[in-house]
């Protein structure tokens, strides 16, 4: 099962799990286009690890046009909604059954707030992510383990 068309109910879904969201202003409207269809979620880290690693997602970068992931996660477990279009985090890559170079187009990319190296990864947001992630798994009708 996939969804179909971009996920305006993002901030609903996460609420629902009792996640903290921060909505941000025109993230109903920012995004590269809109999804084919939604197969799952993609996992990143923001490599920063500052409390404004959301602005480079949001606006993108010198090499990159922003949005770079429809979600935040911050340090504190608080989910920030950036945008429900297409964002570019994927990058190249393919995965057995979905179209090379194309994941953009088919996963909702979450950039969590960290350096990356494992040492600054908080408790709550760890538990955070595992939640959020398996609340938008189940939305999609995919298994959330």
């Amino acid at each position: 099962m996939t969804w179909t068309g971009d996920p305006i109910w993002l901030a609903d879904v996460l609420r629902a799990e009792g996640l903290n969201v921060i909505e941000h202003d025109g993230w109903r409207d920012r995004g590269h286009g809109d999804f084919l269809d939604i197969r799952g979620v993609l996992c990143h880290h923001t490599a920063g690890g500052g409390s404004n690693d959301w602005r480079i997602v949001q606006n993108g970068r010198p090499d990159l046009e922003g949005p770079l992931a429809q979600l935040v996660l911050e340090r504190d477990g608080a989910w920030r909604i950036i945008a429900v279009g297409v964002c570019w985090h994927a990058g190249r890559g393919s995965w057995p059954g979905w179209p090379t170079n194309n994941a953009n187009f088919h996963t909702i990319g979450v950039e969590a707030v960290s350096r990356g190296d494992g040492s600054d990864w908080t408790p709550v947001q760890l538990a955070s992510y595992k939640r959020g992630c398996a609340a938008i798994m189940r939305k999609l009708g995919r298994r959330a383990a």
